[in-house]
């Protein structure tokens, strides 16, 4: 018979026993990966590409394990370079221009009366990807994940005081592109924040974890 399963108490616990632990590292793959594969997911359009992807992102994380220094920093401010390195890697590699695909197959994930919502969620998120990387990073950690400023800043790398404007000046590129490819045309940058949090809700709700 094997043993009982261990159990912590919390974050901060699992977290610092990550290193020692393979049953911890399990753990904490279960609670993030579905974060770090709605990230890849906002950067490589294909759903089987994303898949491996993800799978090659926490066997880094778990190969460099020994690097990770939990009274320094949260386990997911930790794994999120590995996550944007690995994908950064794959496009240079990929070299390929993503398009538009059939937004139903996101809608039928949710249902005949999502079709339209998925719909433009899926705009949005090819459009995202046209952005520059620091643009997108801060858009999905913000609006897609939810992330608090104190955790994005330490995930960026960069002071909170000077967030907020990182944040408008990417939502403004992203205005600025739908405006330019006329869609979405009541998607206009005044009032971009709200539409873009539905359309968060919305492609949460399309992607499949």
């Amino acid at each position: 018979m094997g043993g009982e399963k261990k159990e912590f108490k919390n974050l901060k616990e699992l977290a610092a026993a990550v290193k020692t632990d393979i049953e911890a590292f399990g753990e904490l793959y279960r609670l993030y990966r579905p974060k770090i594969h709605r990230y890849v997911l906002s950067r490589v359009k294909n759903k089987s590409d994303a898949e491996d992807i993800t799978a090659a992102i926490f066997e880094k994380a778990l190969k460099n394990i020994d690097k990770y220094e939990p009274e320094r920093a949260k386990f997911f401010t930790w794994l999120y370079p590995i996550a944007s390195n690995t994908v950064t890697d794959y496009l240079r590699k990929k070299k390929s221009k993503v398009g538009i695909e059939d937004a139903d197959e996101a809608a039928q994930i949710n249902g005949d009366t999502a079709v339209e919502e998925a719909h433009n969620c899926m705009i949005v998120m090819d459009l995202l990807r046209q952005l520059p990387v620091a643009h997108q990073e801060v858009l999905v950690l913000r609006f897609l994940e939810e992330f608090a400023m104190d955790d994005i800043a330490e995930i960026l790398g960069c002071r909170k005081k000077y967030l907020s404007a990182r944040i408008y000046r990417a939502l403004n590129a992203l205005g600025k592109l739908i405006e330019k490819k006329n869609l979405l045309p009541e998607l206009s940058r005044s009032v971009f924040r709200k539409e873009f949090e539905e359309t968060r809700k919305t492609f949460k709700k399309a992607v499949k974890t």
